[in-house]
């Protein structure tokens, strides 16, 4: 794992852990949390693509409805860590470029 995936993995927890707060119960954040970290952020795929991609997304969402499906596909666009094209999504990655440093610019005098 690279670095910006590092980061996009820490920032995805630390987002998701700040909604536990706001109302919502730790198995609700943990099951968002697994499914924005399954999103590729290099290509778009379909929502089923994705469950479908991982055992463990697979298995959680067979026994909860589709609108559970939908509704936290939802909450991560709304937050901004997925962004959706027609019918399909990837994962938000460009959204850390607002939270990077500026980099120093040589000045010529």
């Amino acid at each position: 794992m690279n670095l910006l995936e590092m980061s996009w993995h820490k920032f995805i927890y630390d987002l998701l852990d700040s909604k536990k707060t706001i109302g919502k119960t730790c198995t609700i954040v943990e099951r968002q949390r697994t499914l924005a970290l399954q999103f590729p952020v290099d290509k778009w795929n379909t929502p089923d693509d994705i469950v479908v991609s991982s055992g463990l997304l697979a298995k959680e969402y067979a026994r909860l409805s589709p609108t559970t499906l939908n509704r936290d596909f939802a909450e991560l666009e709304r937050l901004g860590l997925i962004v959706k094209d027609k019918d399909k999504y990837k994962g938000n990655i460009e959204i850390l470029r607002g939270y990077m440093p500026m980099r120093k610019t040589k000045i010529s005098i």
